[in-house]
């Protein structure tokens, strides 16, 4: 578990409570096609996956869930950029509360998010407050963390937009997200995510990051608490066609602990 943190000094800010999900960051899209603006076929494979991964009931019922994520960048030539583990820890209950931290150059960094604000500590000193770019880097680590079910999160708009290969034949669901409407979004970009044709699992996510684009791939999963979560990722960068340029990253998640 990471320290507790105060606004002042770093270990005294709030005792954290364990609680359930917030409403901002689990509300559930309803298959209901009879509804304009519902793609009753893109929610029935995100439904499938989620399904696939332990279930929504399960996942809603989380009150705790930590790990350690380890994140390797690489240059084209194939030589490493950078690499930082951090120490990610979320609760649920009753309002959504993150701590996020990882040792830098600059000693140990922590992201707290608390009351809809985040306070950003080095070494135990408060160092900024409600800065919007650690807002989108705590709601872009759950989200990421927490696919498939995360694509049902209110607010997201799904498309089924075909079937793809992604060394696997999937089908393909376009996610187009509204940042300046919703909390919980971290971004204005497009996604576009690959489910397994056969077992209706997520293996891929696809983005358009200006002026590239960049292919994650799922390489293998572990199952704490009941849930199916990515273990190891690898991220290319692609071209328009999807045909992989480079190895851009790679993304290990170890230590989880769910507590429900």
């Amino acid at each position: 578990m990471l320290q507790q943190t105060q606004i002042i000094t770093y270990k005294s800010l709030i005792t954290l409570g364990f609680f359930a999900l917030c409403s901002s960051c689990s509300k559930v899209v309803k298959e209901e096609p009879e509804v304009a603006g519902v793609d009753s076929v893109a929610v029935k494979v995100v439904n499938r996956a989620i399904e696939v991964a332990g279930g929504m009931n399960l996942w809603i019922s989380a009150k705790r869930l930590e790990f350690e994520k380890t994140s390797i960048l690489y240059e084209e030539d194939g030589s490493m950029e950078d690499s930082s583990l951090q120490i990610i820890e979320f609760l649920f209950d009753p309002a959504f509360e993150a701590r996020i931290s990882k040792q830098t150059d600059r000693g140990e960094e922590l992201i707290h998010y608390h009351n809809d604000s985040t306070f950003f500590f080095i070494n135990d000193s408060l160092y900024d407050i409600d800065n919007e770019n650690r807002k989108k880097s705590v709601m872009s680590a759950l989200y990421t963390i927490g696919m498939p079910f995360k694509l049902l999160d209110a607010g997201t708009v799904l498309t089924y937009v075909g079937k793809d290969s992604v060394g696997m034949m999937c089908q393909v669901i376009q996610a187009e997200y509204a940042p300046e409407d919703n909390t919980n979004h971290s971004t204005n970009e497009i996604w576009w995510y690959y489910f397994d044709e056969k077992d209706g699992g997520l293996v891929a996510g696809k983005v358009y990051h200006e002026p590239t684009y960049a292919l994650i791939l799922n390489k293998s999963y572990d199952n704490p608490g009941g849930l199916t979560l990515p273990s190891y990722r690898h991220s290319f960068r692609v071209d328009s066609l999807g045909d992989i340029k480079f190895l851009r990253g790679e993304f290990y998640y170890e230590k989880f602990k769910v507590g429900y």
